[in-house]
């Protein structure tokens, strides 16, 4: 029976003062990553958090829940959102033993001619043309459901700032699921975009037509 003990090993082990017991244990225990962001810092500028360590994976959440394997993987530098941001990282070695949890909040604090709500209005303006949605409540023929779109960071390409925002799902029963679409609108031309992001972290952007 696969009882998650090793997942428990990490927390226990703050308490401990026992060098003995800690160098008994350390088999059990992923170590942390690393950020090369600083909490203490307060951002003016487009700022991408990447994190480095010696672990098989780190999983992250940004809505204050605990992450675990069905939370987010962390794949390459993460932008800040604009305002307040509170992430938590954990990291899983090769063995499947975890980390403790790591708390970090960062602040980007930036004053942008668009607004973060104009830009998912001028999103479903772009997807209503292209044919994408049928209306600006996200519903497409045929689909019982909508797409909500949400503005989750501020990245900068070709010196231009845009927002990036996600596509989720909404079922009829309520329940939502990421698609796992990403776009981007300028926040000097308004201008909408599919966004992917490449190997070296930056993103791709493609204009909606």
């Amino acid at each position: 029976i696969d009882t998650k003990q090793e997942e428990k090993v990490s927390p226990l082990l703050n308490a401990c003062t026992s060098d003995t017991v800690l160098e008994a244990l350390k088999d059990y225990v992923s170590d942390e990553p690393e950020f090369s962001l600083d909490e203490a810092e307060t951002y003016d500028e487009v700022q991408a958090l990447e994190l480095t360590g010696k672990g098989k994976a780190i999983y992250y959440t940004t809505d204050g829940s605990e992450p675990g394997f069905e939370s987010n993987l962390y794949t390459g530098p993460i932008p800040l959102p604009l305002g307040e941001s509170h992430f938590a990282f954990i990291m899983y070695d090769e063995k499947d033993n975890s980390s403790d949890i790591i708390y970090e909040d960062y602040s980007l604090q930036m004053e942008l001619a668009l607004s973060a709500d104009q830009a998912v209005n001028l999103l479903k303006q772009a997807l209503i043309l292209q044919g994408s949605l049928t209306d600006a409540d996200g519903h497409v023929d045929g689909v019982e459901g909508n797409r909500q779109y949400a503005v989750i960071a501020v990245i900068s390409e070709n010196d231009m700032y845009y927002y990036l925002l996600s596509e989720t799902f909404v079922s009829p029963d309520g329940t939502s699921q990421k698609t796992g679409k990403l776009y981007a609108v300028c926040v000097s031309t308004g201008e909408s975009f599919e966004a992917a992001q490449n190997r070296l972290g930056a993103y791709d952007l493609h204009k909606l037509q």
